[in-house]
């Protein structure tokens, strides 16, 4: 069993900065999470909500006035907030890190980096942006996409026909046949919440579920931050848990 850090370790430190990632790495996570969006004028940044509001500040440390989506400003525009200050002052300084930034930092620690299914909302410019600048990587084997479409899972696998691919849909044989179908070449996941999520529609994982997922891939639970829901994780036989840093590799 490994852990992937959940927009970095979040737990501790602001959540999707270099800070989070570099902490993940230096603890031990092997796979980091994170979120993905388009400036206005295309540059891509880490960041998890649309609007910048919940993580930035102004520089002299007060909340913002008004709800901001990062669509609407431009790169150098987002680096008149702070992002550090709202987690701690002691991270007063902290930037949103640049696709570019975190590319560069997977592939001199050779981390391996999960994409959230946010990037499935691109337009298709920024995808085809977006997909164009992992490309130039020599390193895609570090690099993995999730989704809960098929079709989606389908422009991933074009793409890129050997990357890994984090499916989290609906379990269930005929998606999972569906879904290797798709993506034949491709290193699979299968996620599964392990405890019941209000705005999703399926189950939380079950001994049933993970033995089928198993049959096609590796199977990942999420989130978990408990240390106490740890046994069961083991129980249930996942292959890698997402946690924020409320799980951390000694307790393996």
């Amino acid at each position: 069993m490994i852990l992937q850090a959940h927009m970095g370790v979040s737990k501790r430190y602001p959540e999707n900065t270099m800070l989070a990632y570099r902490a993940a790495y230096e603890e031990g996570y092997k796979i980091i999470e994170l979120d993905m969006k388009y400036t206005k004028d295309d540059v891509c940044v880490a960041i998890h909500d649309f609007s910048i509001a919940r993580h930035a500040r102004n520089i002299d440390g007060s909340p913002l006035e008004n709800d901001i989506n990062v669509i609407d400003l431009s790169y150098s525009e987002l680096l008149n907030y702070d992002y550090g200050i709202a987690k701690s002052e002691k991270f007063k300084g902290t930037k949103l890190p640049t696709l570019k930034e975190i590319l560069d930092f997977a592939c001199e620690t050779k981390m391996k980096l999960k994409f959230d299914n946010v990037i499935q909302k691109f337009t298709e410019a920024q995808l085809n942006l977006f997909f164009d600048e992992i490309e130039e990587r020599d390193q895609i084997e570090l690099f993995g996409f999730t989704s809960n479409d098929l079709a989606f899972v389908q422009k991933v696998a074009k793409r890129f026909p050997t990357c890994a691919i984090h499916y989290d849909g609906p379990v269930t044989k005929e998606s999972l046949d569906n879904l290797k179908e798709i993506a034949p070449n491709n290193t699979l996941y299968i996620w599964m919440p392990l405890n019941k999520i209000s705005w999703l529609s399926y189950p939380p994982a079950d001994k049933e579920q993970v033995e089928l997922a198993r049959k096609y891939g590796y199977v990942g639970l999420w989130i978990i931050d408990d240390p106490n829901d740890l046994p069961r994780c083991k129980e249930l036989g996942a292959d890698v848990v997402e946690t924020n840093g409320g799980l951390t590799v000694d307790m393996l």
